[in-house]
């Protein structure tokens, strides 16, 4: 199933929506019930790093941002030890996989210069690294053979 999700969001992003977009919009319909396609609009300026100017890539920061969606806080008397780990976690893997969080050095690591079609793999690797994240952390499972998504967005136990 996590295979279909960054298939599906890699025909998206190559039909020209951008990375971060293509991440919140495709994984948020998968793992967050009730998910507003509306919050994709929060990856439009993580093109290019930020706003074409390098930095984090959009892949990485739409991850942060469904990580965010599911266990993250609404106020300041909340616990984010939770959010914050496996934010750690997923920033650690993709590190690890690809080399780099910055868009401008994985360009260069895949092609040369930021190329929309190289970049089509390291959306696809950033969204297959966070749905095995996600469940490891009990946050998501593949649908039952009914087709029937099952997620878990409870909060975290304390301490946690």
């Amino acid at each position: 199933m996590k295979r279909q999700i960054a298939k599906a969001a890699v025909r998206d992003f190559l039909g020209g929506r951008y990375c971060g977009e293509v991440v919140i919009d495709h994984v948020g319909r998968a793992v967050i019930p009730g998910f507003d396609p509306s919050l994709a609009r929060i990856g439009t300026g993580f093109v290019g790093g930020i706003a074409n100017g390098g930095g984090v890539c959009g892949t990485v920061a739409g991850a942060v941002v469904i990580i965010g969606l599911l266990v993250g806080r609404c106020g300041h008397g909340e616990d984010a030890r939770r959010c914050l780990r496996l934010t750690r976690k997923y920033r650690e893997r993709f590190t690890r996989e690809l080399g780099s969080l910055d868009c401008r050095d994985l360009a260069k690591r895949t092609c040369g210069f930021i190329n929309h079609r190289a970049c089509a793999r390291l959306v696809a690797k950033g969204i297959i690294l966070l749905m095995e994240l996600l469940v490891e952390e009990g946050l998501w499972s593949a649908p039952t053979s009914d087709g029937v998504p099952q997620a878990e967005t409870s909060a975290a136990a304390p301490g946690e």
